[in-house]
């Protein structure tokens, strides 16, 4: 009932894409799987079968269509979260080269995969085209032993993280 046409949250999830590229980014709601750029799935595609499915009340028939991780046997083509969190192994090297490559893009700015501070992901085998920027406000926002970062900024070419005090620092200082 919570996603379903006549709620509040359907509604506003249905209208919503979760893959966009701007610039030479692509920002993807919890990262791009390799197998659904073999398949064939366009941004539009993507943002199309989210917003298709998304006001399905059944979680399990949702998940089926839009949700499934890369460590199903079908890789959805939203919900890669294996750039951010290993425990089902982390997406190799050539499988980001190639996700970058097809997308035309030079990083992946990823959501939905909570993490203490944007950051960039794996920094040692990623280098910088890899970015999380799902922080835990519920959890981080009223901890003050250290400025915490809140969001990020790109201002001319430049990536930022943003902390919930105003202050901005290059995302790779903080």
């Amino acid at each position: 009932e919570l996603w379903a046409d006549n709620s509040e949250l359907g509604n506003w999830l249905g209208g919503r894409n979760v893959a966009v590229k701007i610039g030479n980014d692509i920002f993807i709601h919890g990262g791009l799987h390799r197998g659904s750029i073999e398949a064939g799935y366009t941004n539009e595609e993507i943002n199309t079968l989210f917003k298709s499915n998304a006001r399905i009340a059944s979680r399990s028939a949702r998940s089926t269509a839009v949700f499934a991780s890369a460590t199903e046997t079908m890789p959805g083509p939203i919900a890669c979260r294996n750039y951010i969190d290993s425990c089902y192994g982390k997406v190799p090297i050539n499988d980001l080269n190639y996700v970058l490559e097809k997308c035309e893009a030079e990083k992946m700015i990823i959501g939905n995969c909570t993490v203490s501070d944007v950051k960039y992901a794996d920094l040692a085998n990623y280098g910088n085209r890899v970015i999380a920027i799902a922080v835990d406000h519920t959890k981080y926002a009223y901890n003050t032993s250290r400025e915490r970062s809140a969001g990020m900024l790109v201002e001319n070419g430049t990536y930022y993280s943003v902390s919930y005090k105003g202050s901005k620092a290059m995302l790779d200082q903080w």
